[in-house]
């Protein structure tokens, strides 16, 4: 069977990702997402037969973007300390953080909830950028530019730092009336989620952590 011309897998993925942050992947209409991307809704079952097999590819999709990014990052900082390539990977990991929270808590929720196919993709994708930013964390602790700590203290900190205050902003957002969600954005997003912010933070953090600067 000859393939259609176009790109309506393309628009129909990009659709479910602009959608979730309101749906979640539970409540995800295959109807819905056909109407968003203005695509027949016969092209859906042509590239994706199923709604299992949808929504892994749009779950799929979305972590190779991230890791991309992380691998670019660690990638970019290449020939430069250990310290500074976990801090240029945790950085892209908090930009995306930034720029998809809507999308990412969507995700969190259905988690929490259950949905079997978002647990199955975290159980699949997570341990690649984990097992990543971990080999990074440890070259740096071996480099004695991190203090040595166990490795399941030391990246929640890292993350908690860089990312936490990040989610808590759109959190904020979230549990105000409807016409002041975006008053946190414009008064706090400078000193919390700018790139600034989060550079600062980090910094601050890496900065403790660092052997020469926390003997006694």
């Amino acid at each position: 069977m000859t393939r259609p011309a176009g790109d309506a897998d393309q628009k129909l993925i990009r659709a479910a990702l602009e959608l979730i942050p309101e749906t979640g992947l539970s409540g995800l209409s295959v109807r819905r997402v056909a109407a968003r991307a203005k695509v027949n809704l016969g092209m859906f079952h042509y590239h994706f037969k199923t709604k299992q097999a949808f929504s892994r590819r749009v779950l799929d999709q979305l972590y190779e973007t991230f890791f991309t990014r992380l691998a670019e990052a660690v990638e970019h900082a290449s020939g430069t300390s250990p310290r500074d390539r976990l801090r240029g990977a945790v950085l892209a990991a908090a930009r995306f953080a930034r720029e998809h929270r809507p999308l990412i808590l969507a995700l969190v929720r259905d988690l929490l909830g259950g949905n079997q196919e978002v647990l199955a993709f975290a159980r699949a994708s997570f341990p690649r950028h984990l097992v990543l930013l971990v080999r990074l964390a440890r070259d740096a602790q071996r480099a004695g530019q991190i203090r040595k700590m166990p490795i399941i203290k030391l990246m929640p900190l890292i993350f908690v730092t860089a990312v936490g205050p990040v989610m808590a902003e759109e959190l904020i957002g979230r549990i105000l009336p409807a016409g002041f969600r975006a008053i946190p954005r414009h008064l706090l997003g400078p000193f919390i989620s700018s790139d600034r912010a989060i550079e600062e933070r980090l910094d601050f953090l890496l900065n403790s952590l660092d052997p020469a600067k926390t003997r006694p």
